[in-house]
Parts: C-alpha cells; structure tokens; sequence
C-alpha cells in the first residue's frame, strides 16, 4: 500500500498561489479528511482576502464538500489506522467535530476560525507581516458572512434551504429523535408523524443528491423504500406541486444514481461542478446544473490522455425554458477534435417531457495536460432560452 500523502507545511504557506485546478489536484492527494479540511480552510480564507478567484464561492465549498465526504466514507470503508504521527489519538473526537462543523456550515466555520485567528494576534506587538496578516484575517472575517437578505425562492433547491435556514446536522439528529418518540405515540397524532418522517426522507435524499450528506448506497436505498412506503400507505403522493408524482422521483432515483465514476486525472478547471463527480435529475434544475443563456459556453477540461471518450449530461426541459443544446463541440486551441448534435441516450425512458440528455463523442489526437474546451452551443429558439450541463465524464477509449 502507498504511502499516503500527508499535509506539509510548505503547502500552507504556498496557498496564495493555487488555482482551483491545483487545489483539487491537491485535495486527490491527501488522504485524511483532518489534512483535507486544514487545506480547505487555508485556500478559503485566501478566497475570501481576494486570491484564488478562478471559480464561484459556492462552487469552491461545493468541490471543498465533495472531496472531505468522499474521504470520510472512503476512511470508514477501509477501516485505515490513522498514524499516530499524523493525528494524536486523543484529540480524534474534537478532529471530528471539526469536520462535521464545516460540513454542516462552511462560512460560518471559516468566519470563526479567521475571528480565532484574530484573537490571537490580541495584544502582541505586531511588525509589517502581522498587520498584513490582521488585514487579511478581517477581510475574510467580512467577506464570509453567512448572513442573506431573508428571501428564500419559491421554487428553490436544497442548495437554497442549506443556504438560508437548514443546518444538515441538526436536521438529521432532530429526524433521529423524532423517530424514537414517535413509537409510543398512538392514534392520529402518529399518522401525523409518520407522514412527516416519510416526507423527511426525500430531504435526505436531496441533501445525499447535493452532497451534503456522504453518499452512501444503503441509507440512500432505505430513504427511497421508506418513501415508497409512503405511497403503499396512502400517507404521501407528491414533493412538489408541478410535476412533482413522488412516484416518478422514486423510479428515476432508483435508476440513476446521483454519484458517478471520475477519470481520476479529468478536471474541469473553470466549472468544477462539472467534473465533480455528481449528476443532476430530470425532475430537478438546481442541484448539480450549470446554466447558460449565453451563446456559446466554454468548459475548460484537462486530461492525463491523448485518446478517449467524453460524455456531457444536459438538460430537456422546456417547460423551465431549458432546451437541448443546438450542438456540442471539443476544442484544442485551433482544433475541433469532436462535434455531435444527436444524443445517444436520454433519461428517464419514454416520452417524458423532462430529461437527462447524454451526449457522447470519440476524442483522438489531444494533446495531453494541454487545456481543451467543451463547448456547448445555445440552439436557435425564440424567447426565453437556457441551457443546462451537470457532468463532462472522460474513459478512456481502448478501440
């Protein structure tokens, strides 16, 4: 087994100087969710001072979420011994709580911890370097505010609850409670319970779908049978007032599953939604969708390989004005390598007017660990007109 890669000091100091493409190369070697949480907060702070901005806020945490969770369940999987040398034993509970503070509410985390700072810094005499270092820490300390205007959307996503009101562990552990007493309640009270601890699965569900619960397979397939109950026992039949049939959601969560593979070498550099592992719904257009109405859109992909196969997933939803794209092209500098306009699979099956379009296209010739785009080309569509990508995967091709 590898040695596995284990945060420096020197990677610290040298984060003012990572792009988001380096950051998540990074984030791949460390192995400990502690390490990847330590270099998370060091690279937002930085985001928050003014550097590193290549990438969205929001899409800079999403990443940050991603590879922690991934860690952490990877870590649980294989029962790996953390060294002593790496993590003190004894302080394991509070790493940990570390941890599911990020998780539960990133900005209010790296607020504190940059104010933590800060009071550090109470009175000593402070040379050049620490008054940078102070003015640094009180721009993050202001830029990472948690706080909104108070207004949540009417149509809005996961992303949005998490955003405005919804703090994930708290939700769960008050899910858990509610559940044990729910058993010695009887009568109505109970049905009344139960509807609400099955409508509490599809939450659990869509903060799984949006990564902010660590995937897992099983508690994802007893969220969907506790729905499926719900349905059995008449106590619920919708999650949405427009084309929101709980059992379509079922049928297509069961089929699709929200992780997918990743080339461990492909990133998508200027929108790492795009190459994070994880794909959006038919039935949804917020979590995990990239929108458009611009043009032409660039992705900004690298890869290891110089011959494979890329798949783009894009949206068909007309009724939300989010149409197939007229066509979908990768570039080398100069070059066109591919080009198609015709999916080559959609889902869900049949004739839905939702659906997942998959676009996929043969890639020869590319210069590897050169930048290429993925570019997707607006159709020609009068009025209001969107389009709408959630993953570029890349295999490669053995033809």
């Amino acid at each position: 087994m590898p040695k596995p890669r284990l945060l420096m000091e020197r990677d610290i100091k040298a984060i003012r100087y990572v792009s988001m493409a380096d950051y998540i190369r990074r984030m791949d070697e460390l192995q400990y969710p502690e390490d990847k949480l330590i270099f998370t907060t060091a690279y937002l702070m930085d985001y928050g001072s003014g550097a590193n901005r290549d990438v969205s806020l929001a899409e800079a945490i999403h990443i940050a979420k991603v590879k922690m969770a991934d860690a952490s369940a990877q870590l649980r999987k294989n029962r790996i011994m953390v060294p002593d040398e790496v993590f003190d034993p004894e302080a394991s509970e509070e790493k940990d709580a570390e941890y599911r503070l990020f998780m539960a509410d990133p900005l209010e985390y790296i607020k504190e911890e940059a104010n933590r700072q800060l009071l550090s810094y109470a009175g000593k005499g402070l040379g050049l370097e620490e008054a940078n270092q102070i003015g640094k820490l009180q721009e993050v300390s202001a830029a990472f505010n948690p706080e909104t205007n108070g207004e949540l959307a009417m149509y809005g996503g996961i992303n949005d609850e998490v955003r405005m009101y919804l703090s994930v562990d708290n939700f769960l552990e008050f899910v858990r409670k509610l559940d044990k007493m729910s058993k010695g309640i009887v009568g109505d009270e109970r049905r009344k319970l139960n509807i609400l601890l099955t409508g509490f699965n599809y939450t659990q569900l869509e903060l799984i779908r949006a990564s902010y619960i660590p995937y897992n397979a099983e508690y994802r397939a007893d969220c969907l049978n506790n729905l499926e109950g719900g349905i059995s026992y008449n106590l619920i039949t919708h999650y949405r007032e427009g084309h929101g049939k709980l059992s379509d959601y079922i049928a297509y969560s069961r089929s699709n599953k929200p992780k997918v593979g990743k080339y461990k070498s492909f990133v998508c550099s200027n929108e790492p939604l795009m190459s994070d592992g994880y794909i959006g719904s038919a039935y949804d257009y917020h979590v995990n969708w990239v929108h458009s109405s611009t043009l032409t859109t660039d992705y900004k992909c690298m890869v290891d390989q110089s011959n494979g196969v890329l798949t783009i997933g894009c949206l068909l939803a007309p009724i939300w004005h989010i149409y197939a794209p007229k066509t979908v092209q990768v570039w080398q500098g100069a070059r066109l390598i591919a080009e198609t306009d015709i999916p080559y699979a959609h889902t869900p099956d049949g004739d839905s007017e939702l659906q997942r379009l998959l676009y996929r296209m043969p890639v020869k010739k590319l210069q590897p660990n050169k930048p290429f785009d993925v570019r997707i080309i607006l159709p020609n569509i009068q009025g209001k007109v969107a389009v709408a990508c959630d993953e570029i995967q890349f295999e490669l091709n053995f033809e």
